[in-house]
């Protein structure tokens, strides 16, 4: 097994939010980027049956690094900011690789 962490997080944007909660996204991708063993954070855009999702494919080194990611100042503020954007809450599913070429 692994010792990275890796993420695949769903949000549902507001119907009218759709285009602001991209923006917010493109911004936390690039600070998230940059935060120590951070090692992918990238956002993807779907629309299945008339809703937009997003999707968020992250990777750490390690347990630590993906904690103090949760803690950084710029995802506490996307959370903050979340209420506001999302039809939902978003969800947060880890994945082990199995299959894993960067």
């Amino acid at each position: 097994m692994s010792a990275f962490v890796n993420i695949i997080a769903t949000l549902t944007p507001k119907p009218d939010q759709i285009e602001n909660t991209r923006q917010q996204l493109q911004e936390l991708a690039a600070a998230s980027r940059q935060d120590p063993g951070c090692l992918r954070y990238d956002v993807f855009q779907g629309n299945q049956a008339g809703v937009t999702t997003f999707y968020i494919v992250e990777r750490y080194q390690d347990r630590t690094t993906f904690e103090a990611h949760g803690a950084s100042q710029h995802f506490q503020t996307f959370r903050k900011r979340a209420a506001d954007l999302l039809a939902k809450p978003f969800e947060i599913v880890f994945v082990e690789d199995v299959d894993v070429k960067l």
